[in-house]
């Protein structure tokens, strides 16, 4: 059986001894992690282990919303407690003790036929640069690609679907 407190407490320390500090974005998060069902944020220390904003599901969740976890990608741990009974063999008294538990999630990204719920709107700017604007509209345009800015600490092309990701403006 996995240590979660031994697994949690080693990822860490290893992210760090690569330089990685866990709760620092390379820009600021328009939101947090949260799930994809309810839209509630998780805890702190899942945050942590999550490490970028946006929905979460299981693998189940994205079973029976119709959509698939693309091939290759990898699972995101989240901790949670599970309140046990415990009785004393000597008293018999019940007392309910923490059991530290985990499940493994996907980022709403990593999911195929599955949207996101409880996107922000992207803020209207007056201060947008023009020339910027068009450049970028006028590339994606004639090129064809796809470009959506969506709530997430990464950047990045993805060349099977031919699509540019972007955090949210506000980031």
């Amino acid at each position: 059986m996995m240590d979660l407190y031994s697994e949690i407490t080693n990822r860490m320390i290893s992210e760090m001894e690569q330089g990685i500090i866990p709760w620092q974005k390379p820009w600021m998060a328009a939101g947090k992690a949260i799930s994809h069902t309810t839209g509630k944020p998780y805890s702190l220390l899942n945050q942590m282990l999550l490490g970028r904003a946006g929905e979460y599901l299981t693998y189940k969740q994205v079973q029976q919303e119709g959509g698939y976890v693309r091939k290759g990608e990898k699972a995101h741990m989240v901790v949670f407690w599970k309140w046990i009974d415990k009785e004393d063999e000597e008293t018999g008294e019940v007392t309910q003790i923490p059991f530290l538990r985990y499940y493994n999630v996907f980022h709403v990204d990593q999911c195929e036929g599955i949207k996101a719920r409880f996107a922000a709107q992207l803020p209207q700017s007056a201060n947008a640069d023009a020339t910027a604007e068009a450049i970028i509209a006028d590339y994606v345009r004639r090129e064809g690609v796809h470009m959506e800015h969506v709530e997430g600490d990464r950047a990045f092309y993805r060349p099977s679907t031919d699509s540019i990701t972007l955090p949210l403006l506000a980031q």
